[in-house]
């Protein structure tokens, strides 16, 4: 099994192919992905994990907030504490075991305070999807800014019945490619 995922993932990544459909079918999402540039759209190869679609689920202190699932509240806090918390709240989010390494970057007080000004520009976050990868689950959230619209994934692991932020999936082949491409397909979308 493991060997065909490799398999198409490196054919994706080879044929620069392209996803032209995302349907979502109760807790299964499916990517199609075509070659690119192949005007007859037959035969995709089909990606296809665990997860839910939502049609823009508002995360931030507004009456919603009540209707948000547990996991659902954690990202509207962490973009909150983002926006106005200090290091230490900051590092609370994040998993444990990766607190000194985000320490490192976040003390800068540079860093900090770019941080906080983008989350400070966003002016509403919504949640668009969830995709369940082994142990961990990637939220894509789309943040309106001013003008303009972003499209940000936040990897969350589950540890002792809490949830954090983590860094664990950035070296991920599939996580990268998976977050890029359904990210993109989502922009397209709109």
């Amino acid at each position: 099994m493991l060997g065909s995922i490799v398999l198409v993932i490196l054919a994706i990544d080879l044929f620069k192919a392209e996803p032209l459909v995302v349907r979502a079918e109760g807790d299964r999402i499916t990517v199609e992905f075509f070659p690119s540039g192949e005007p007859e759209k037959v035969n995709p190869v089909a990606l296809s994990f665990s997860g839910k679609v939502y049609e823009d689920l508002v995360l931030a202190d507004s009456p919603e907030k009540s209707k948000l699932a547990e996991d659902e509240m954690f990202l509207a806090k962490a973009i909150a504490i983002n926006r106005s918390g200090t290091l230490e709240d900051v590092l609370s989010l994040w998993s444990p075991g990766e607190r000194p390494g985000i320490r490192k970057v976040a003390e800068d007080p540079k860093v900090f305070e770019a941080n906080q000004k983008f989350y400070g520009s966003i002016e509403k976050s919504f949640l668009k999807a969830k995709i369940l990868y082994g142990t961990y689950t990637i939220y894509i959230v789309k943040h309106s800014a001013g003008s303009g619209e972003i499209l940000k994934d936040y990897p969350v692991k589950k540890v002792e019945g809490k949830y954090f932020l983590t860094n664990a999936l950035r070296e991920d082949p599939v996580f990268q490619y998976l977050t890029t491409k359904y990210i993109k397909k989502l922009r397209e979308v709109k």
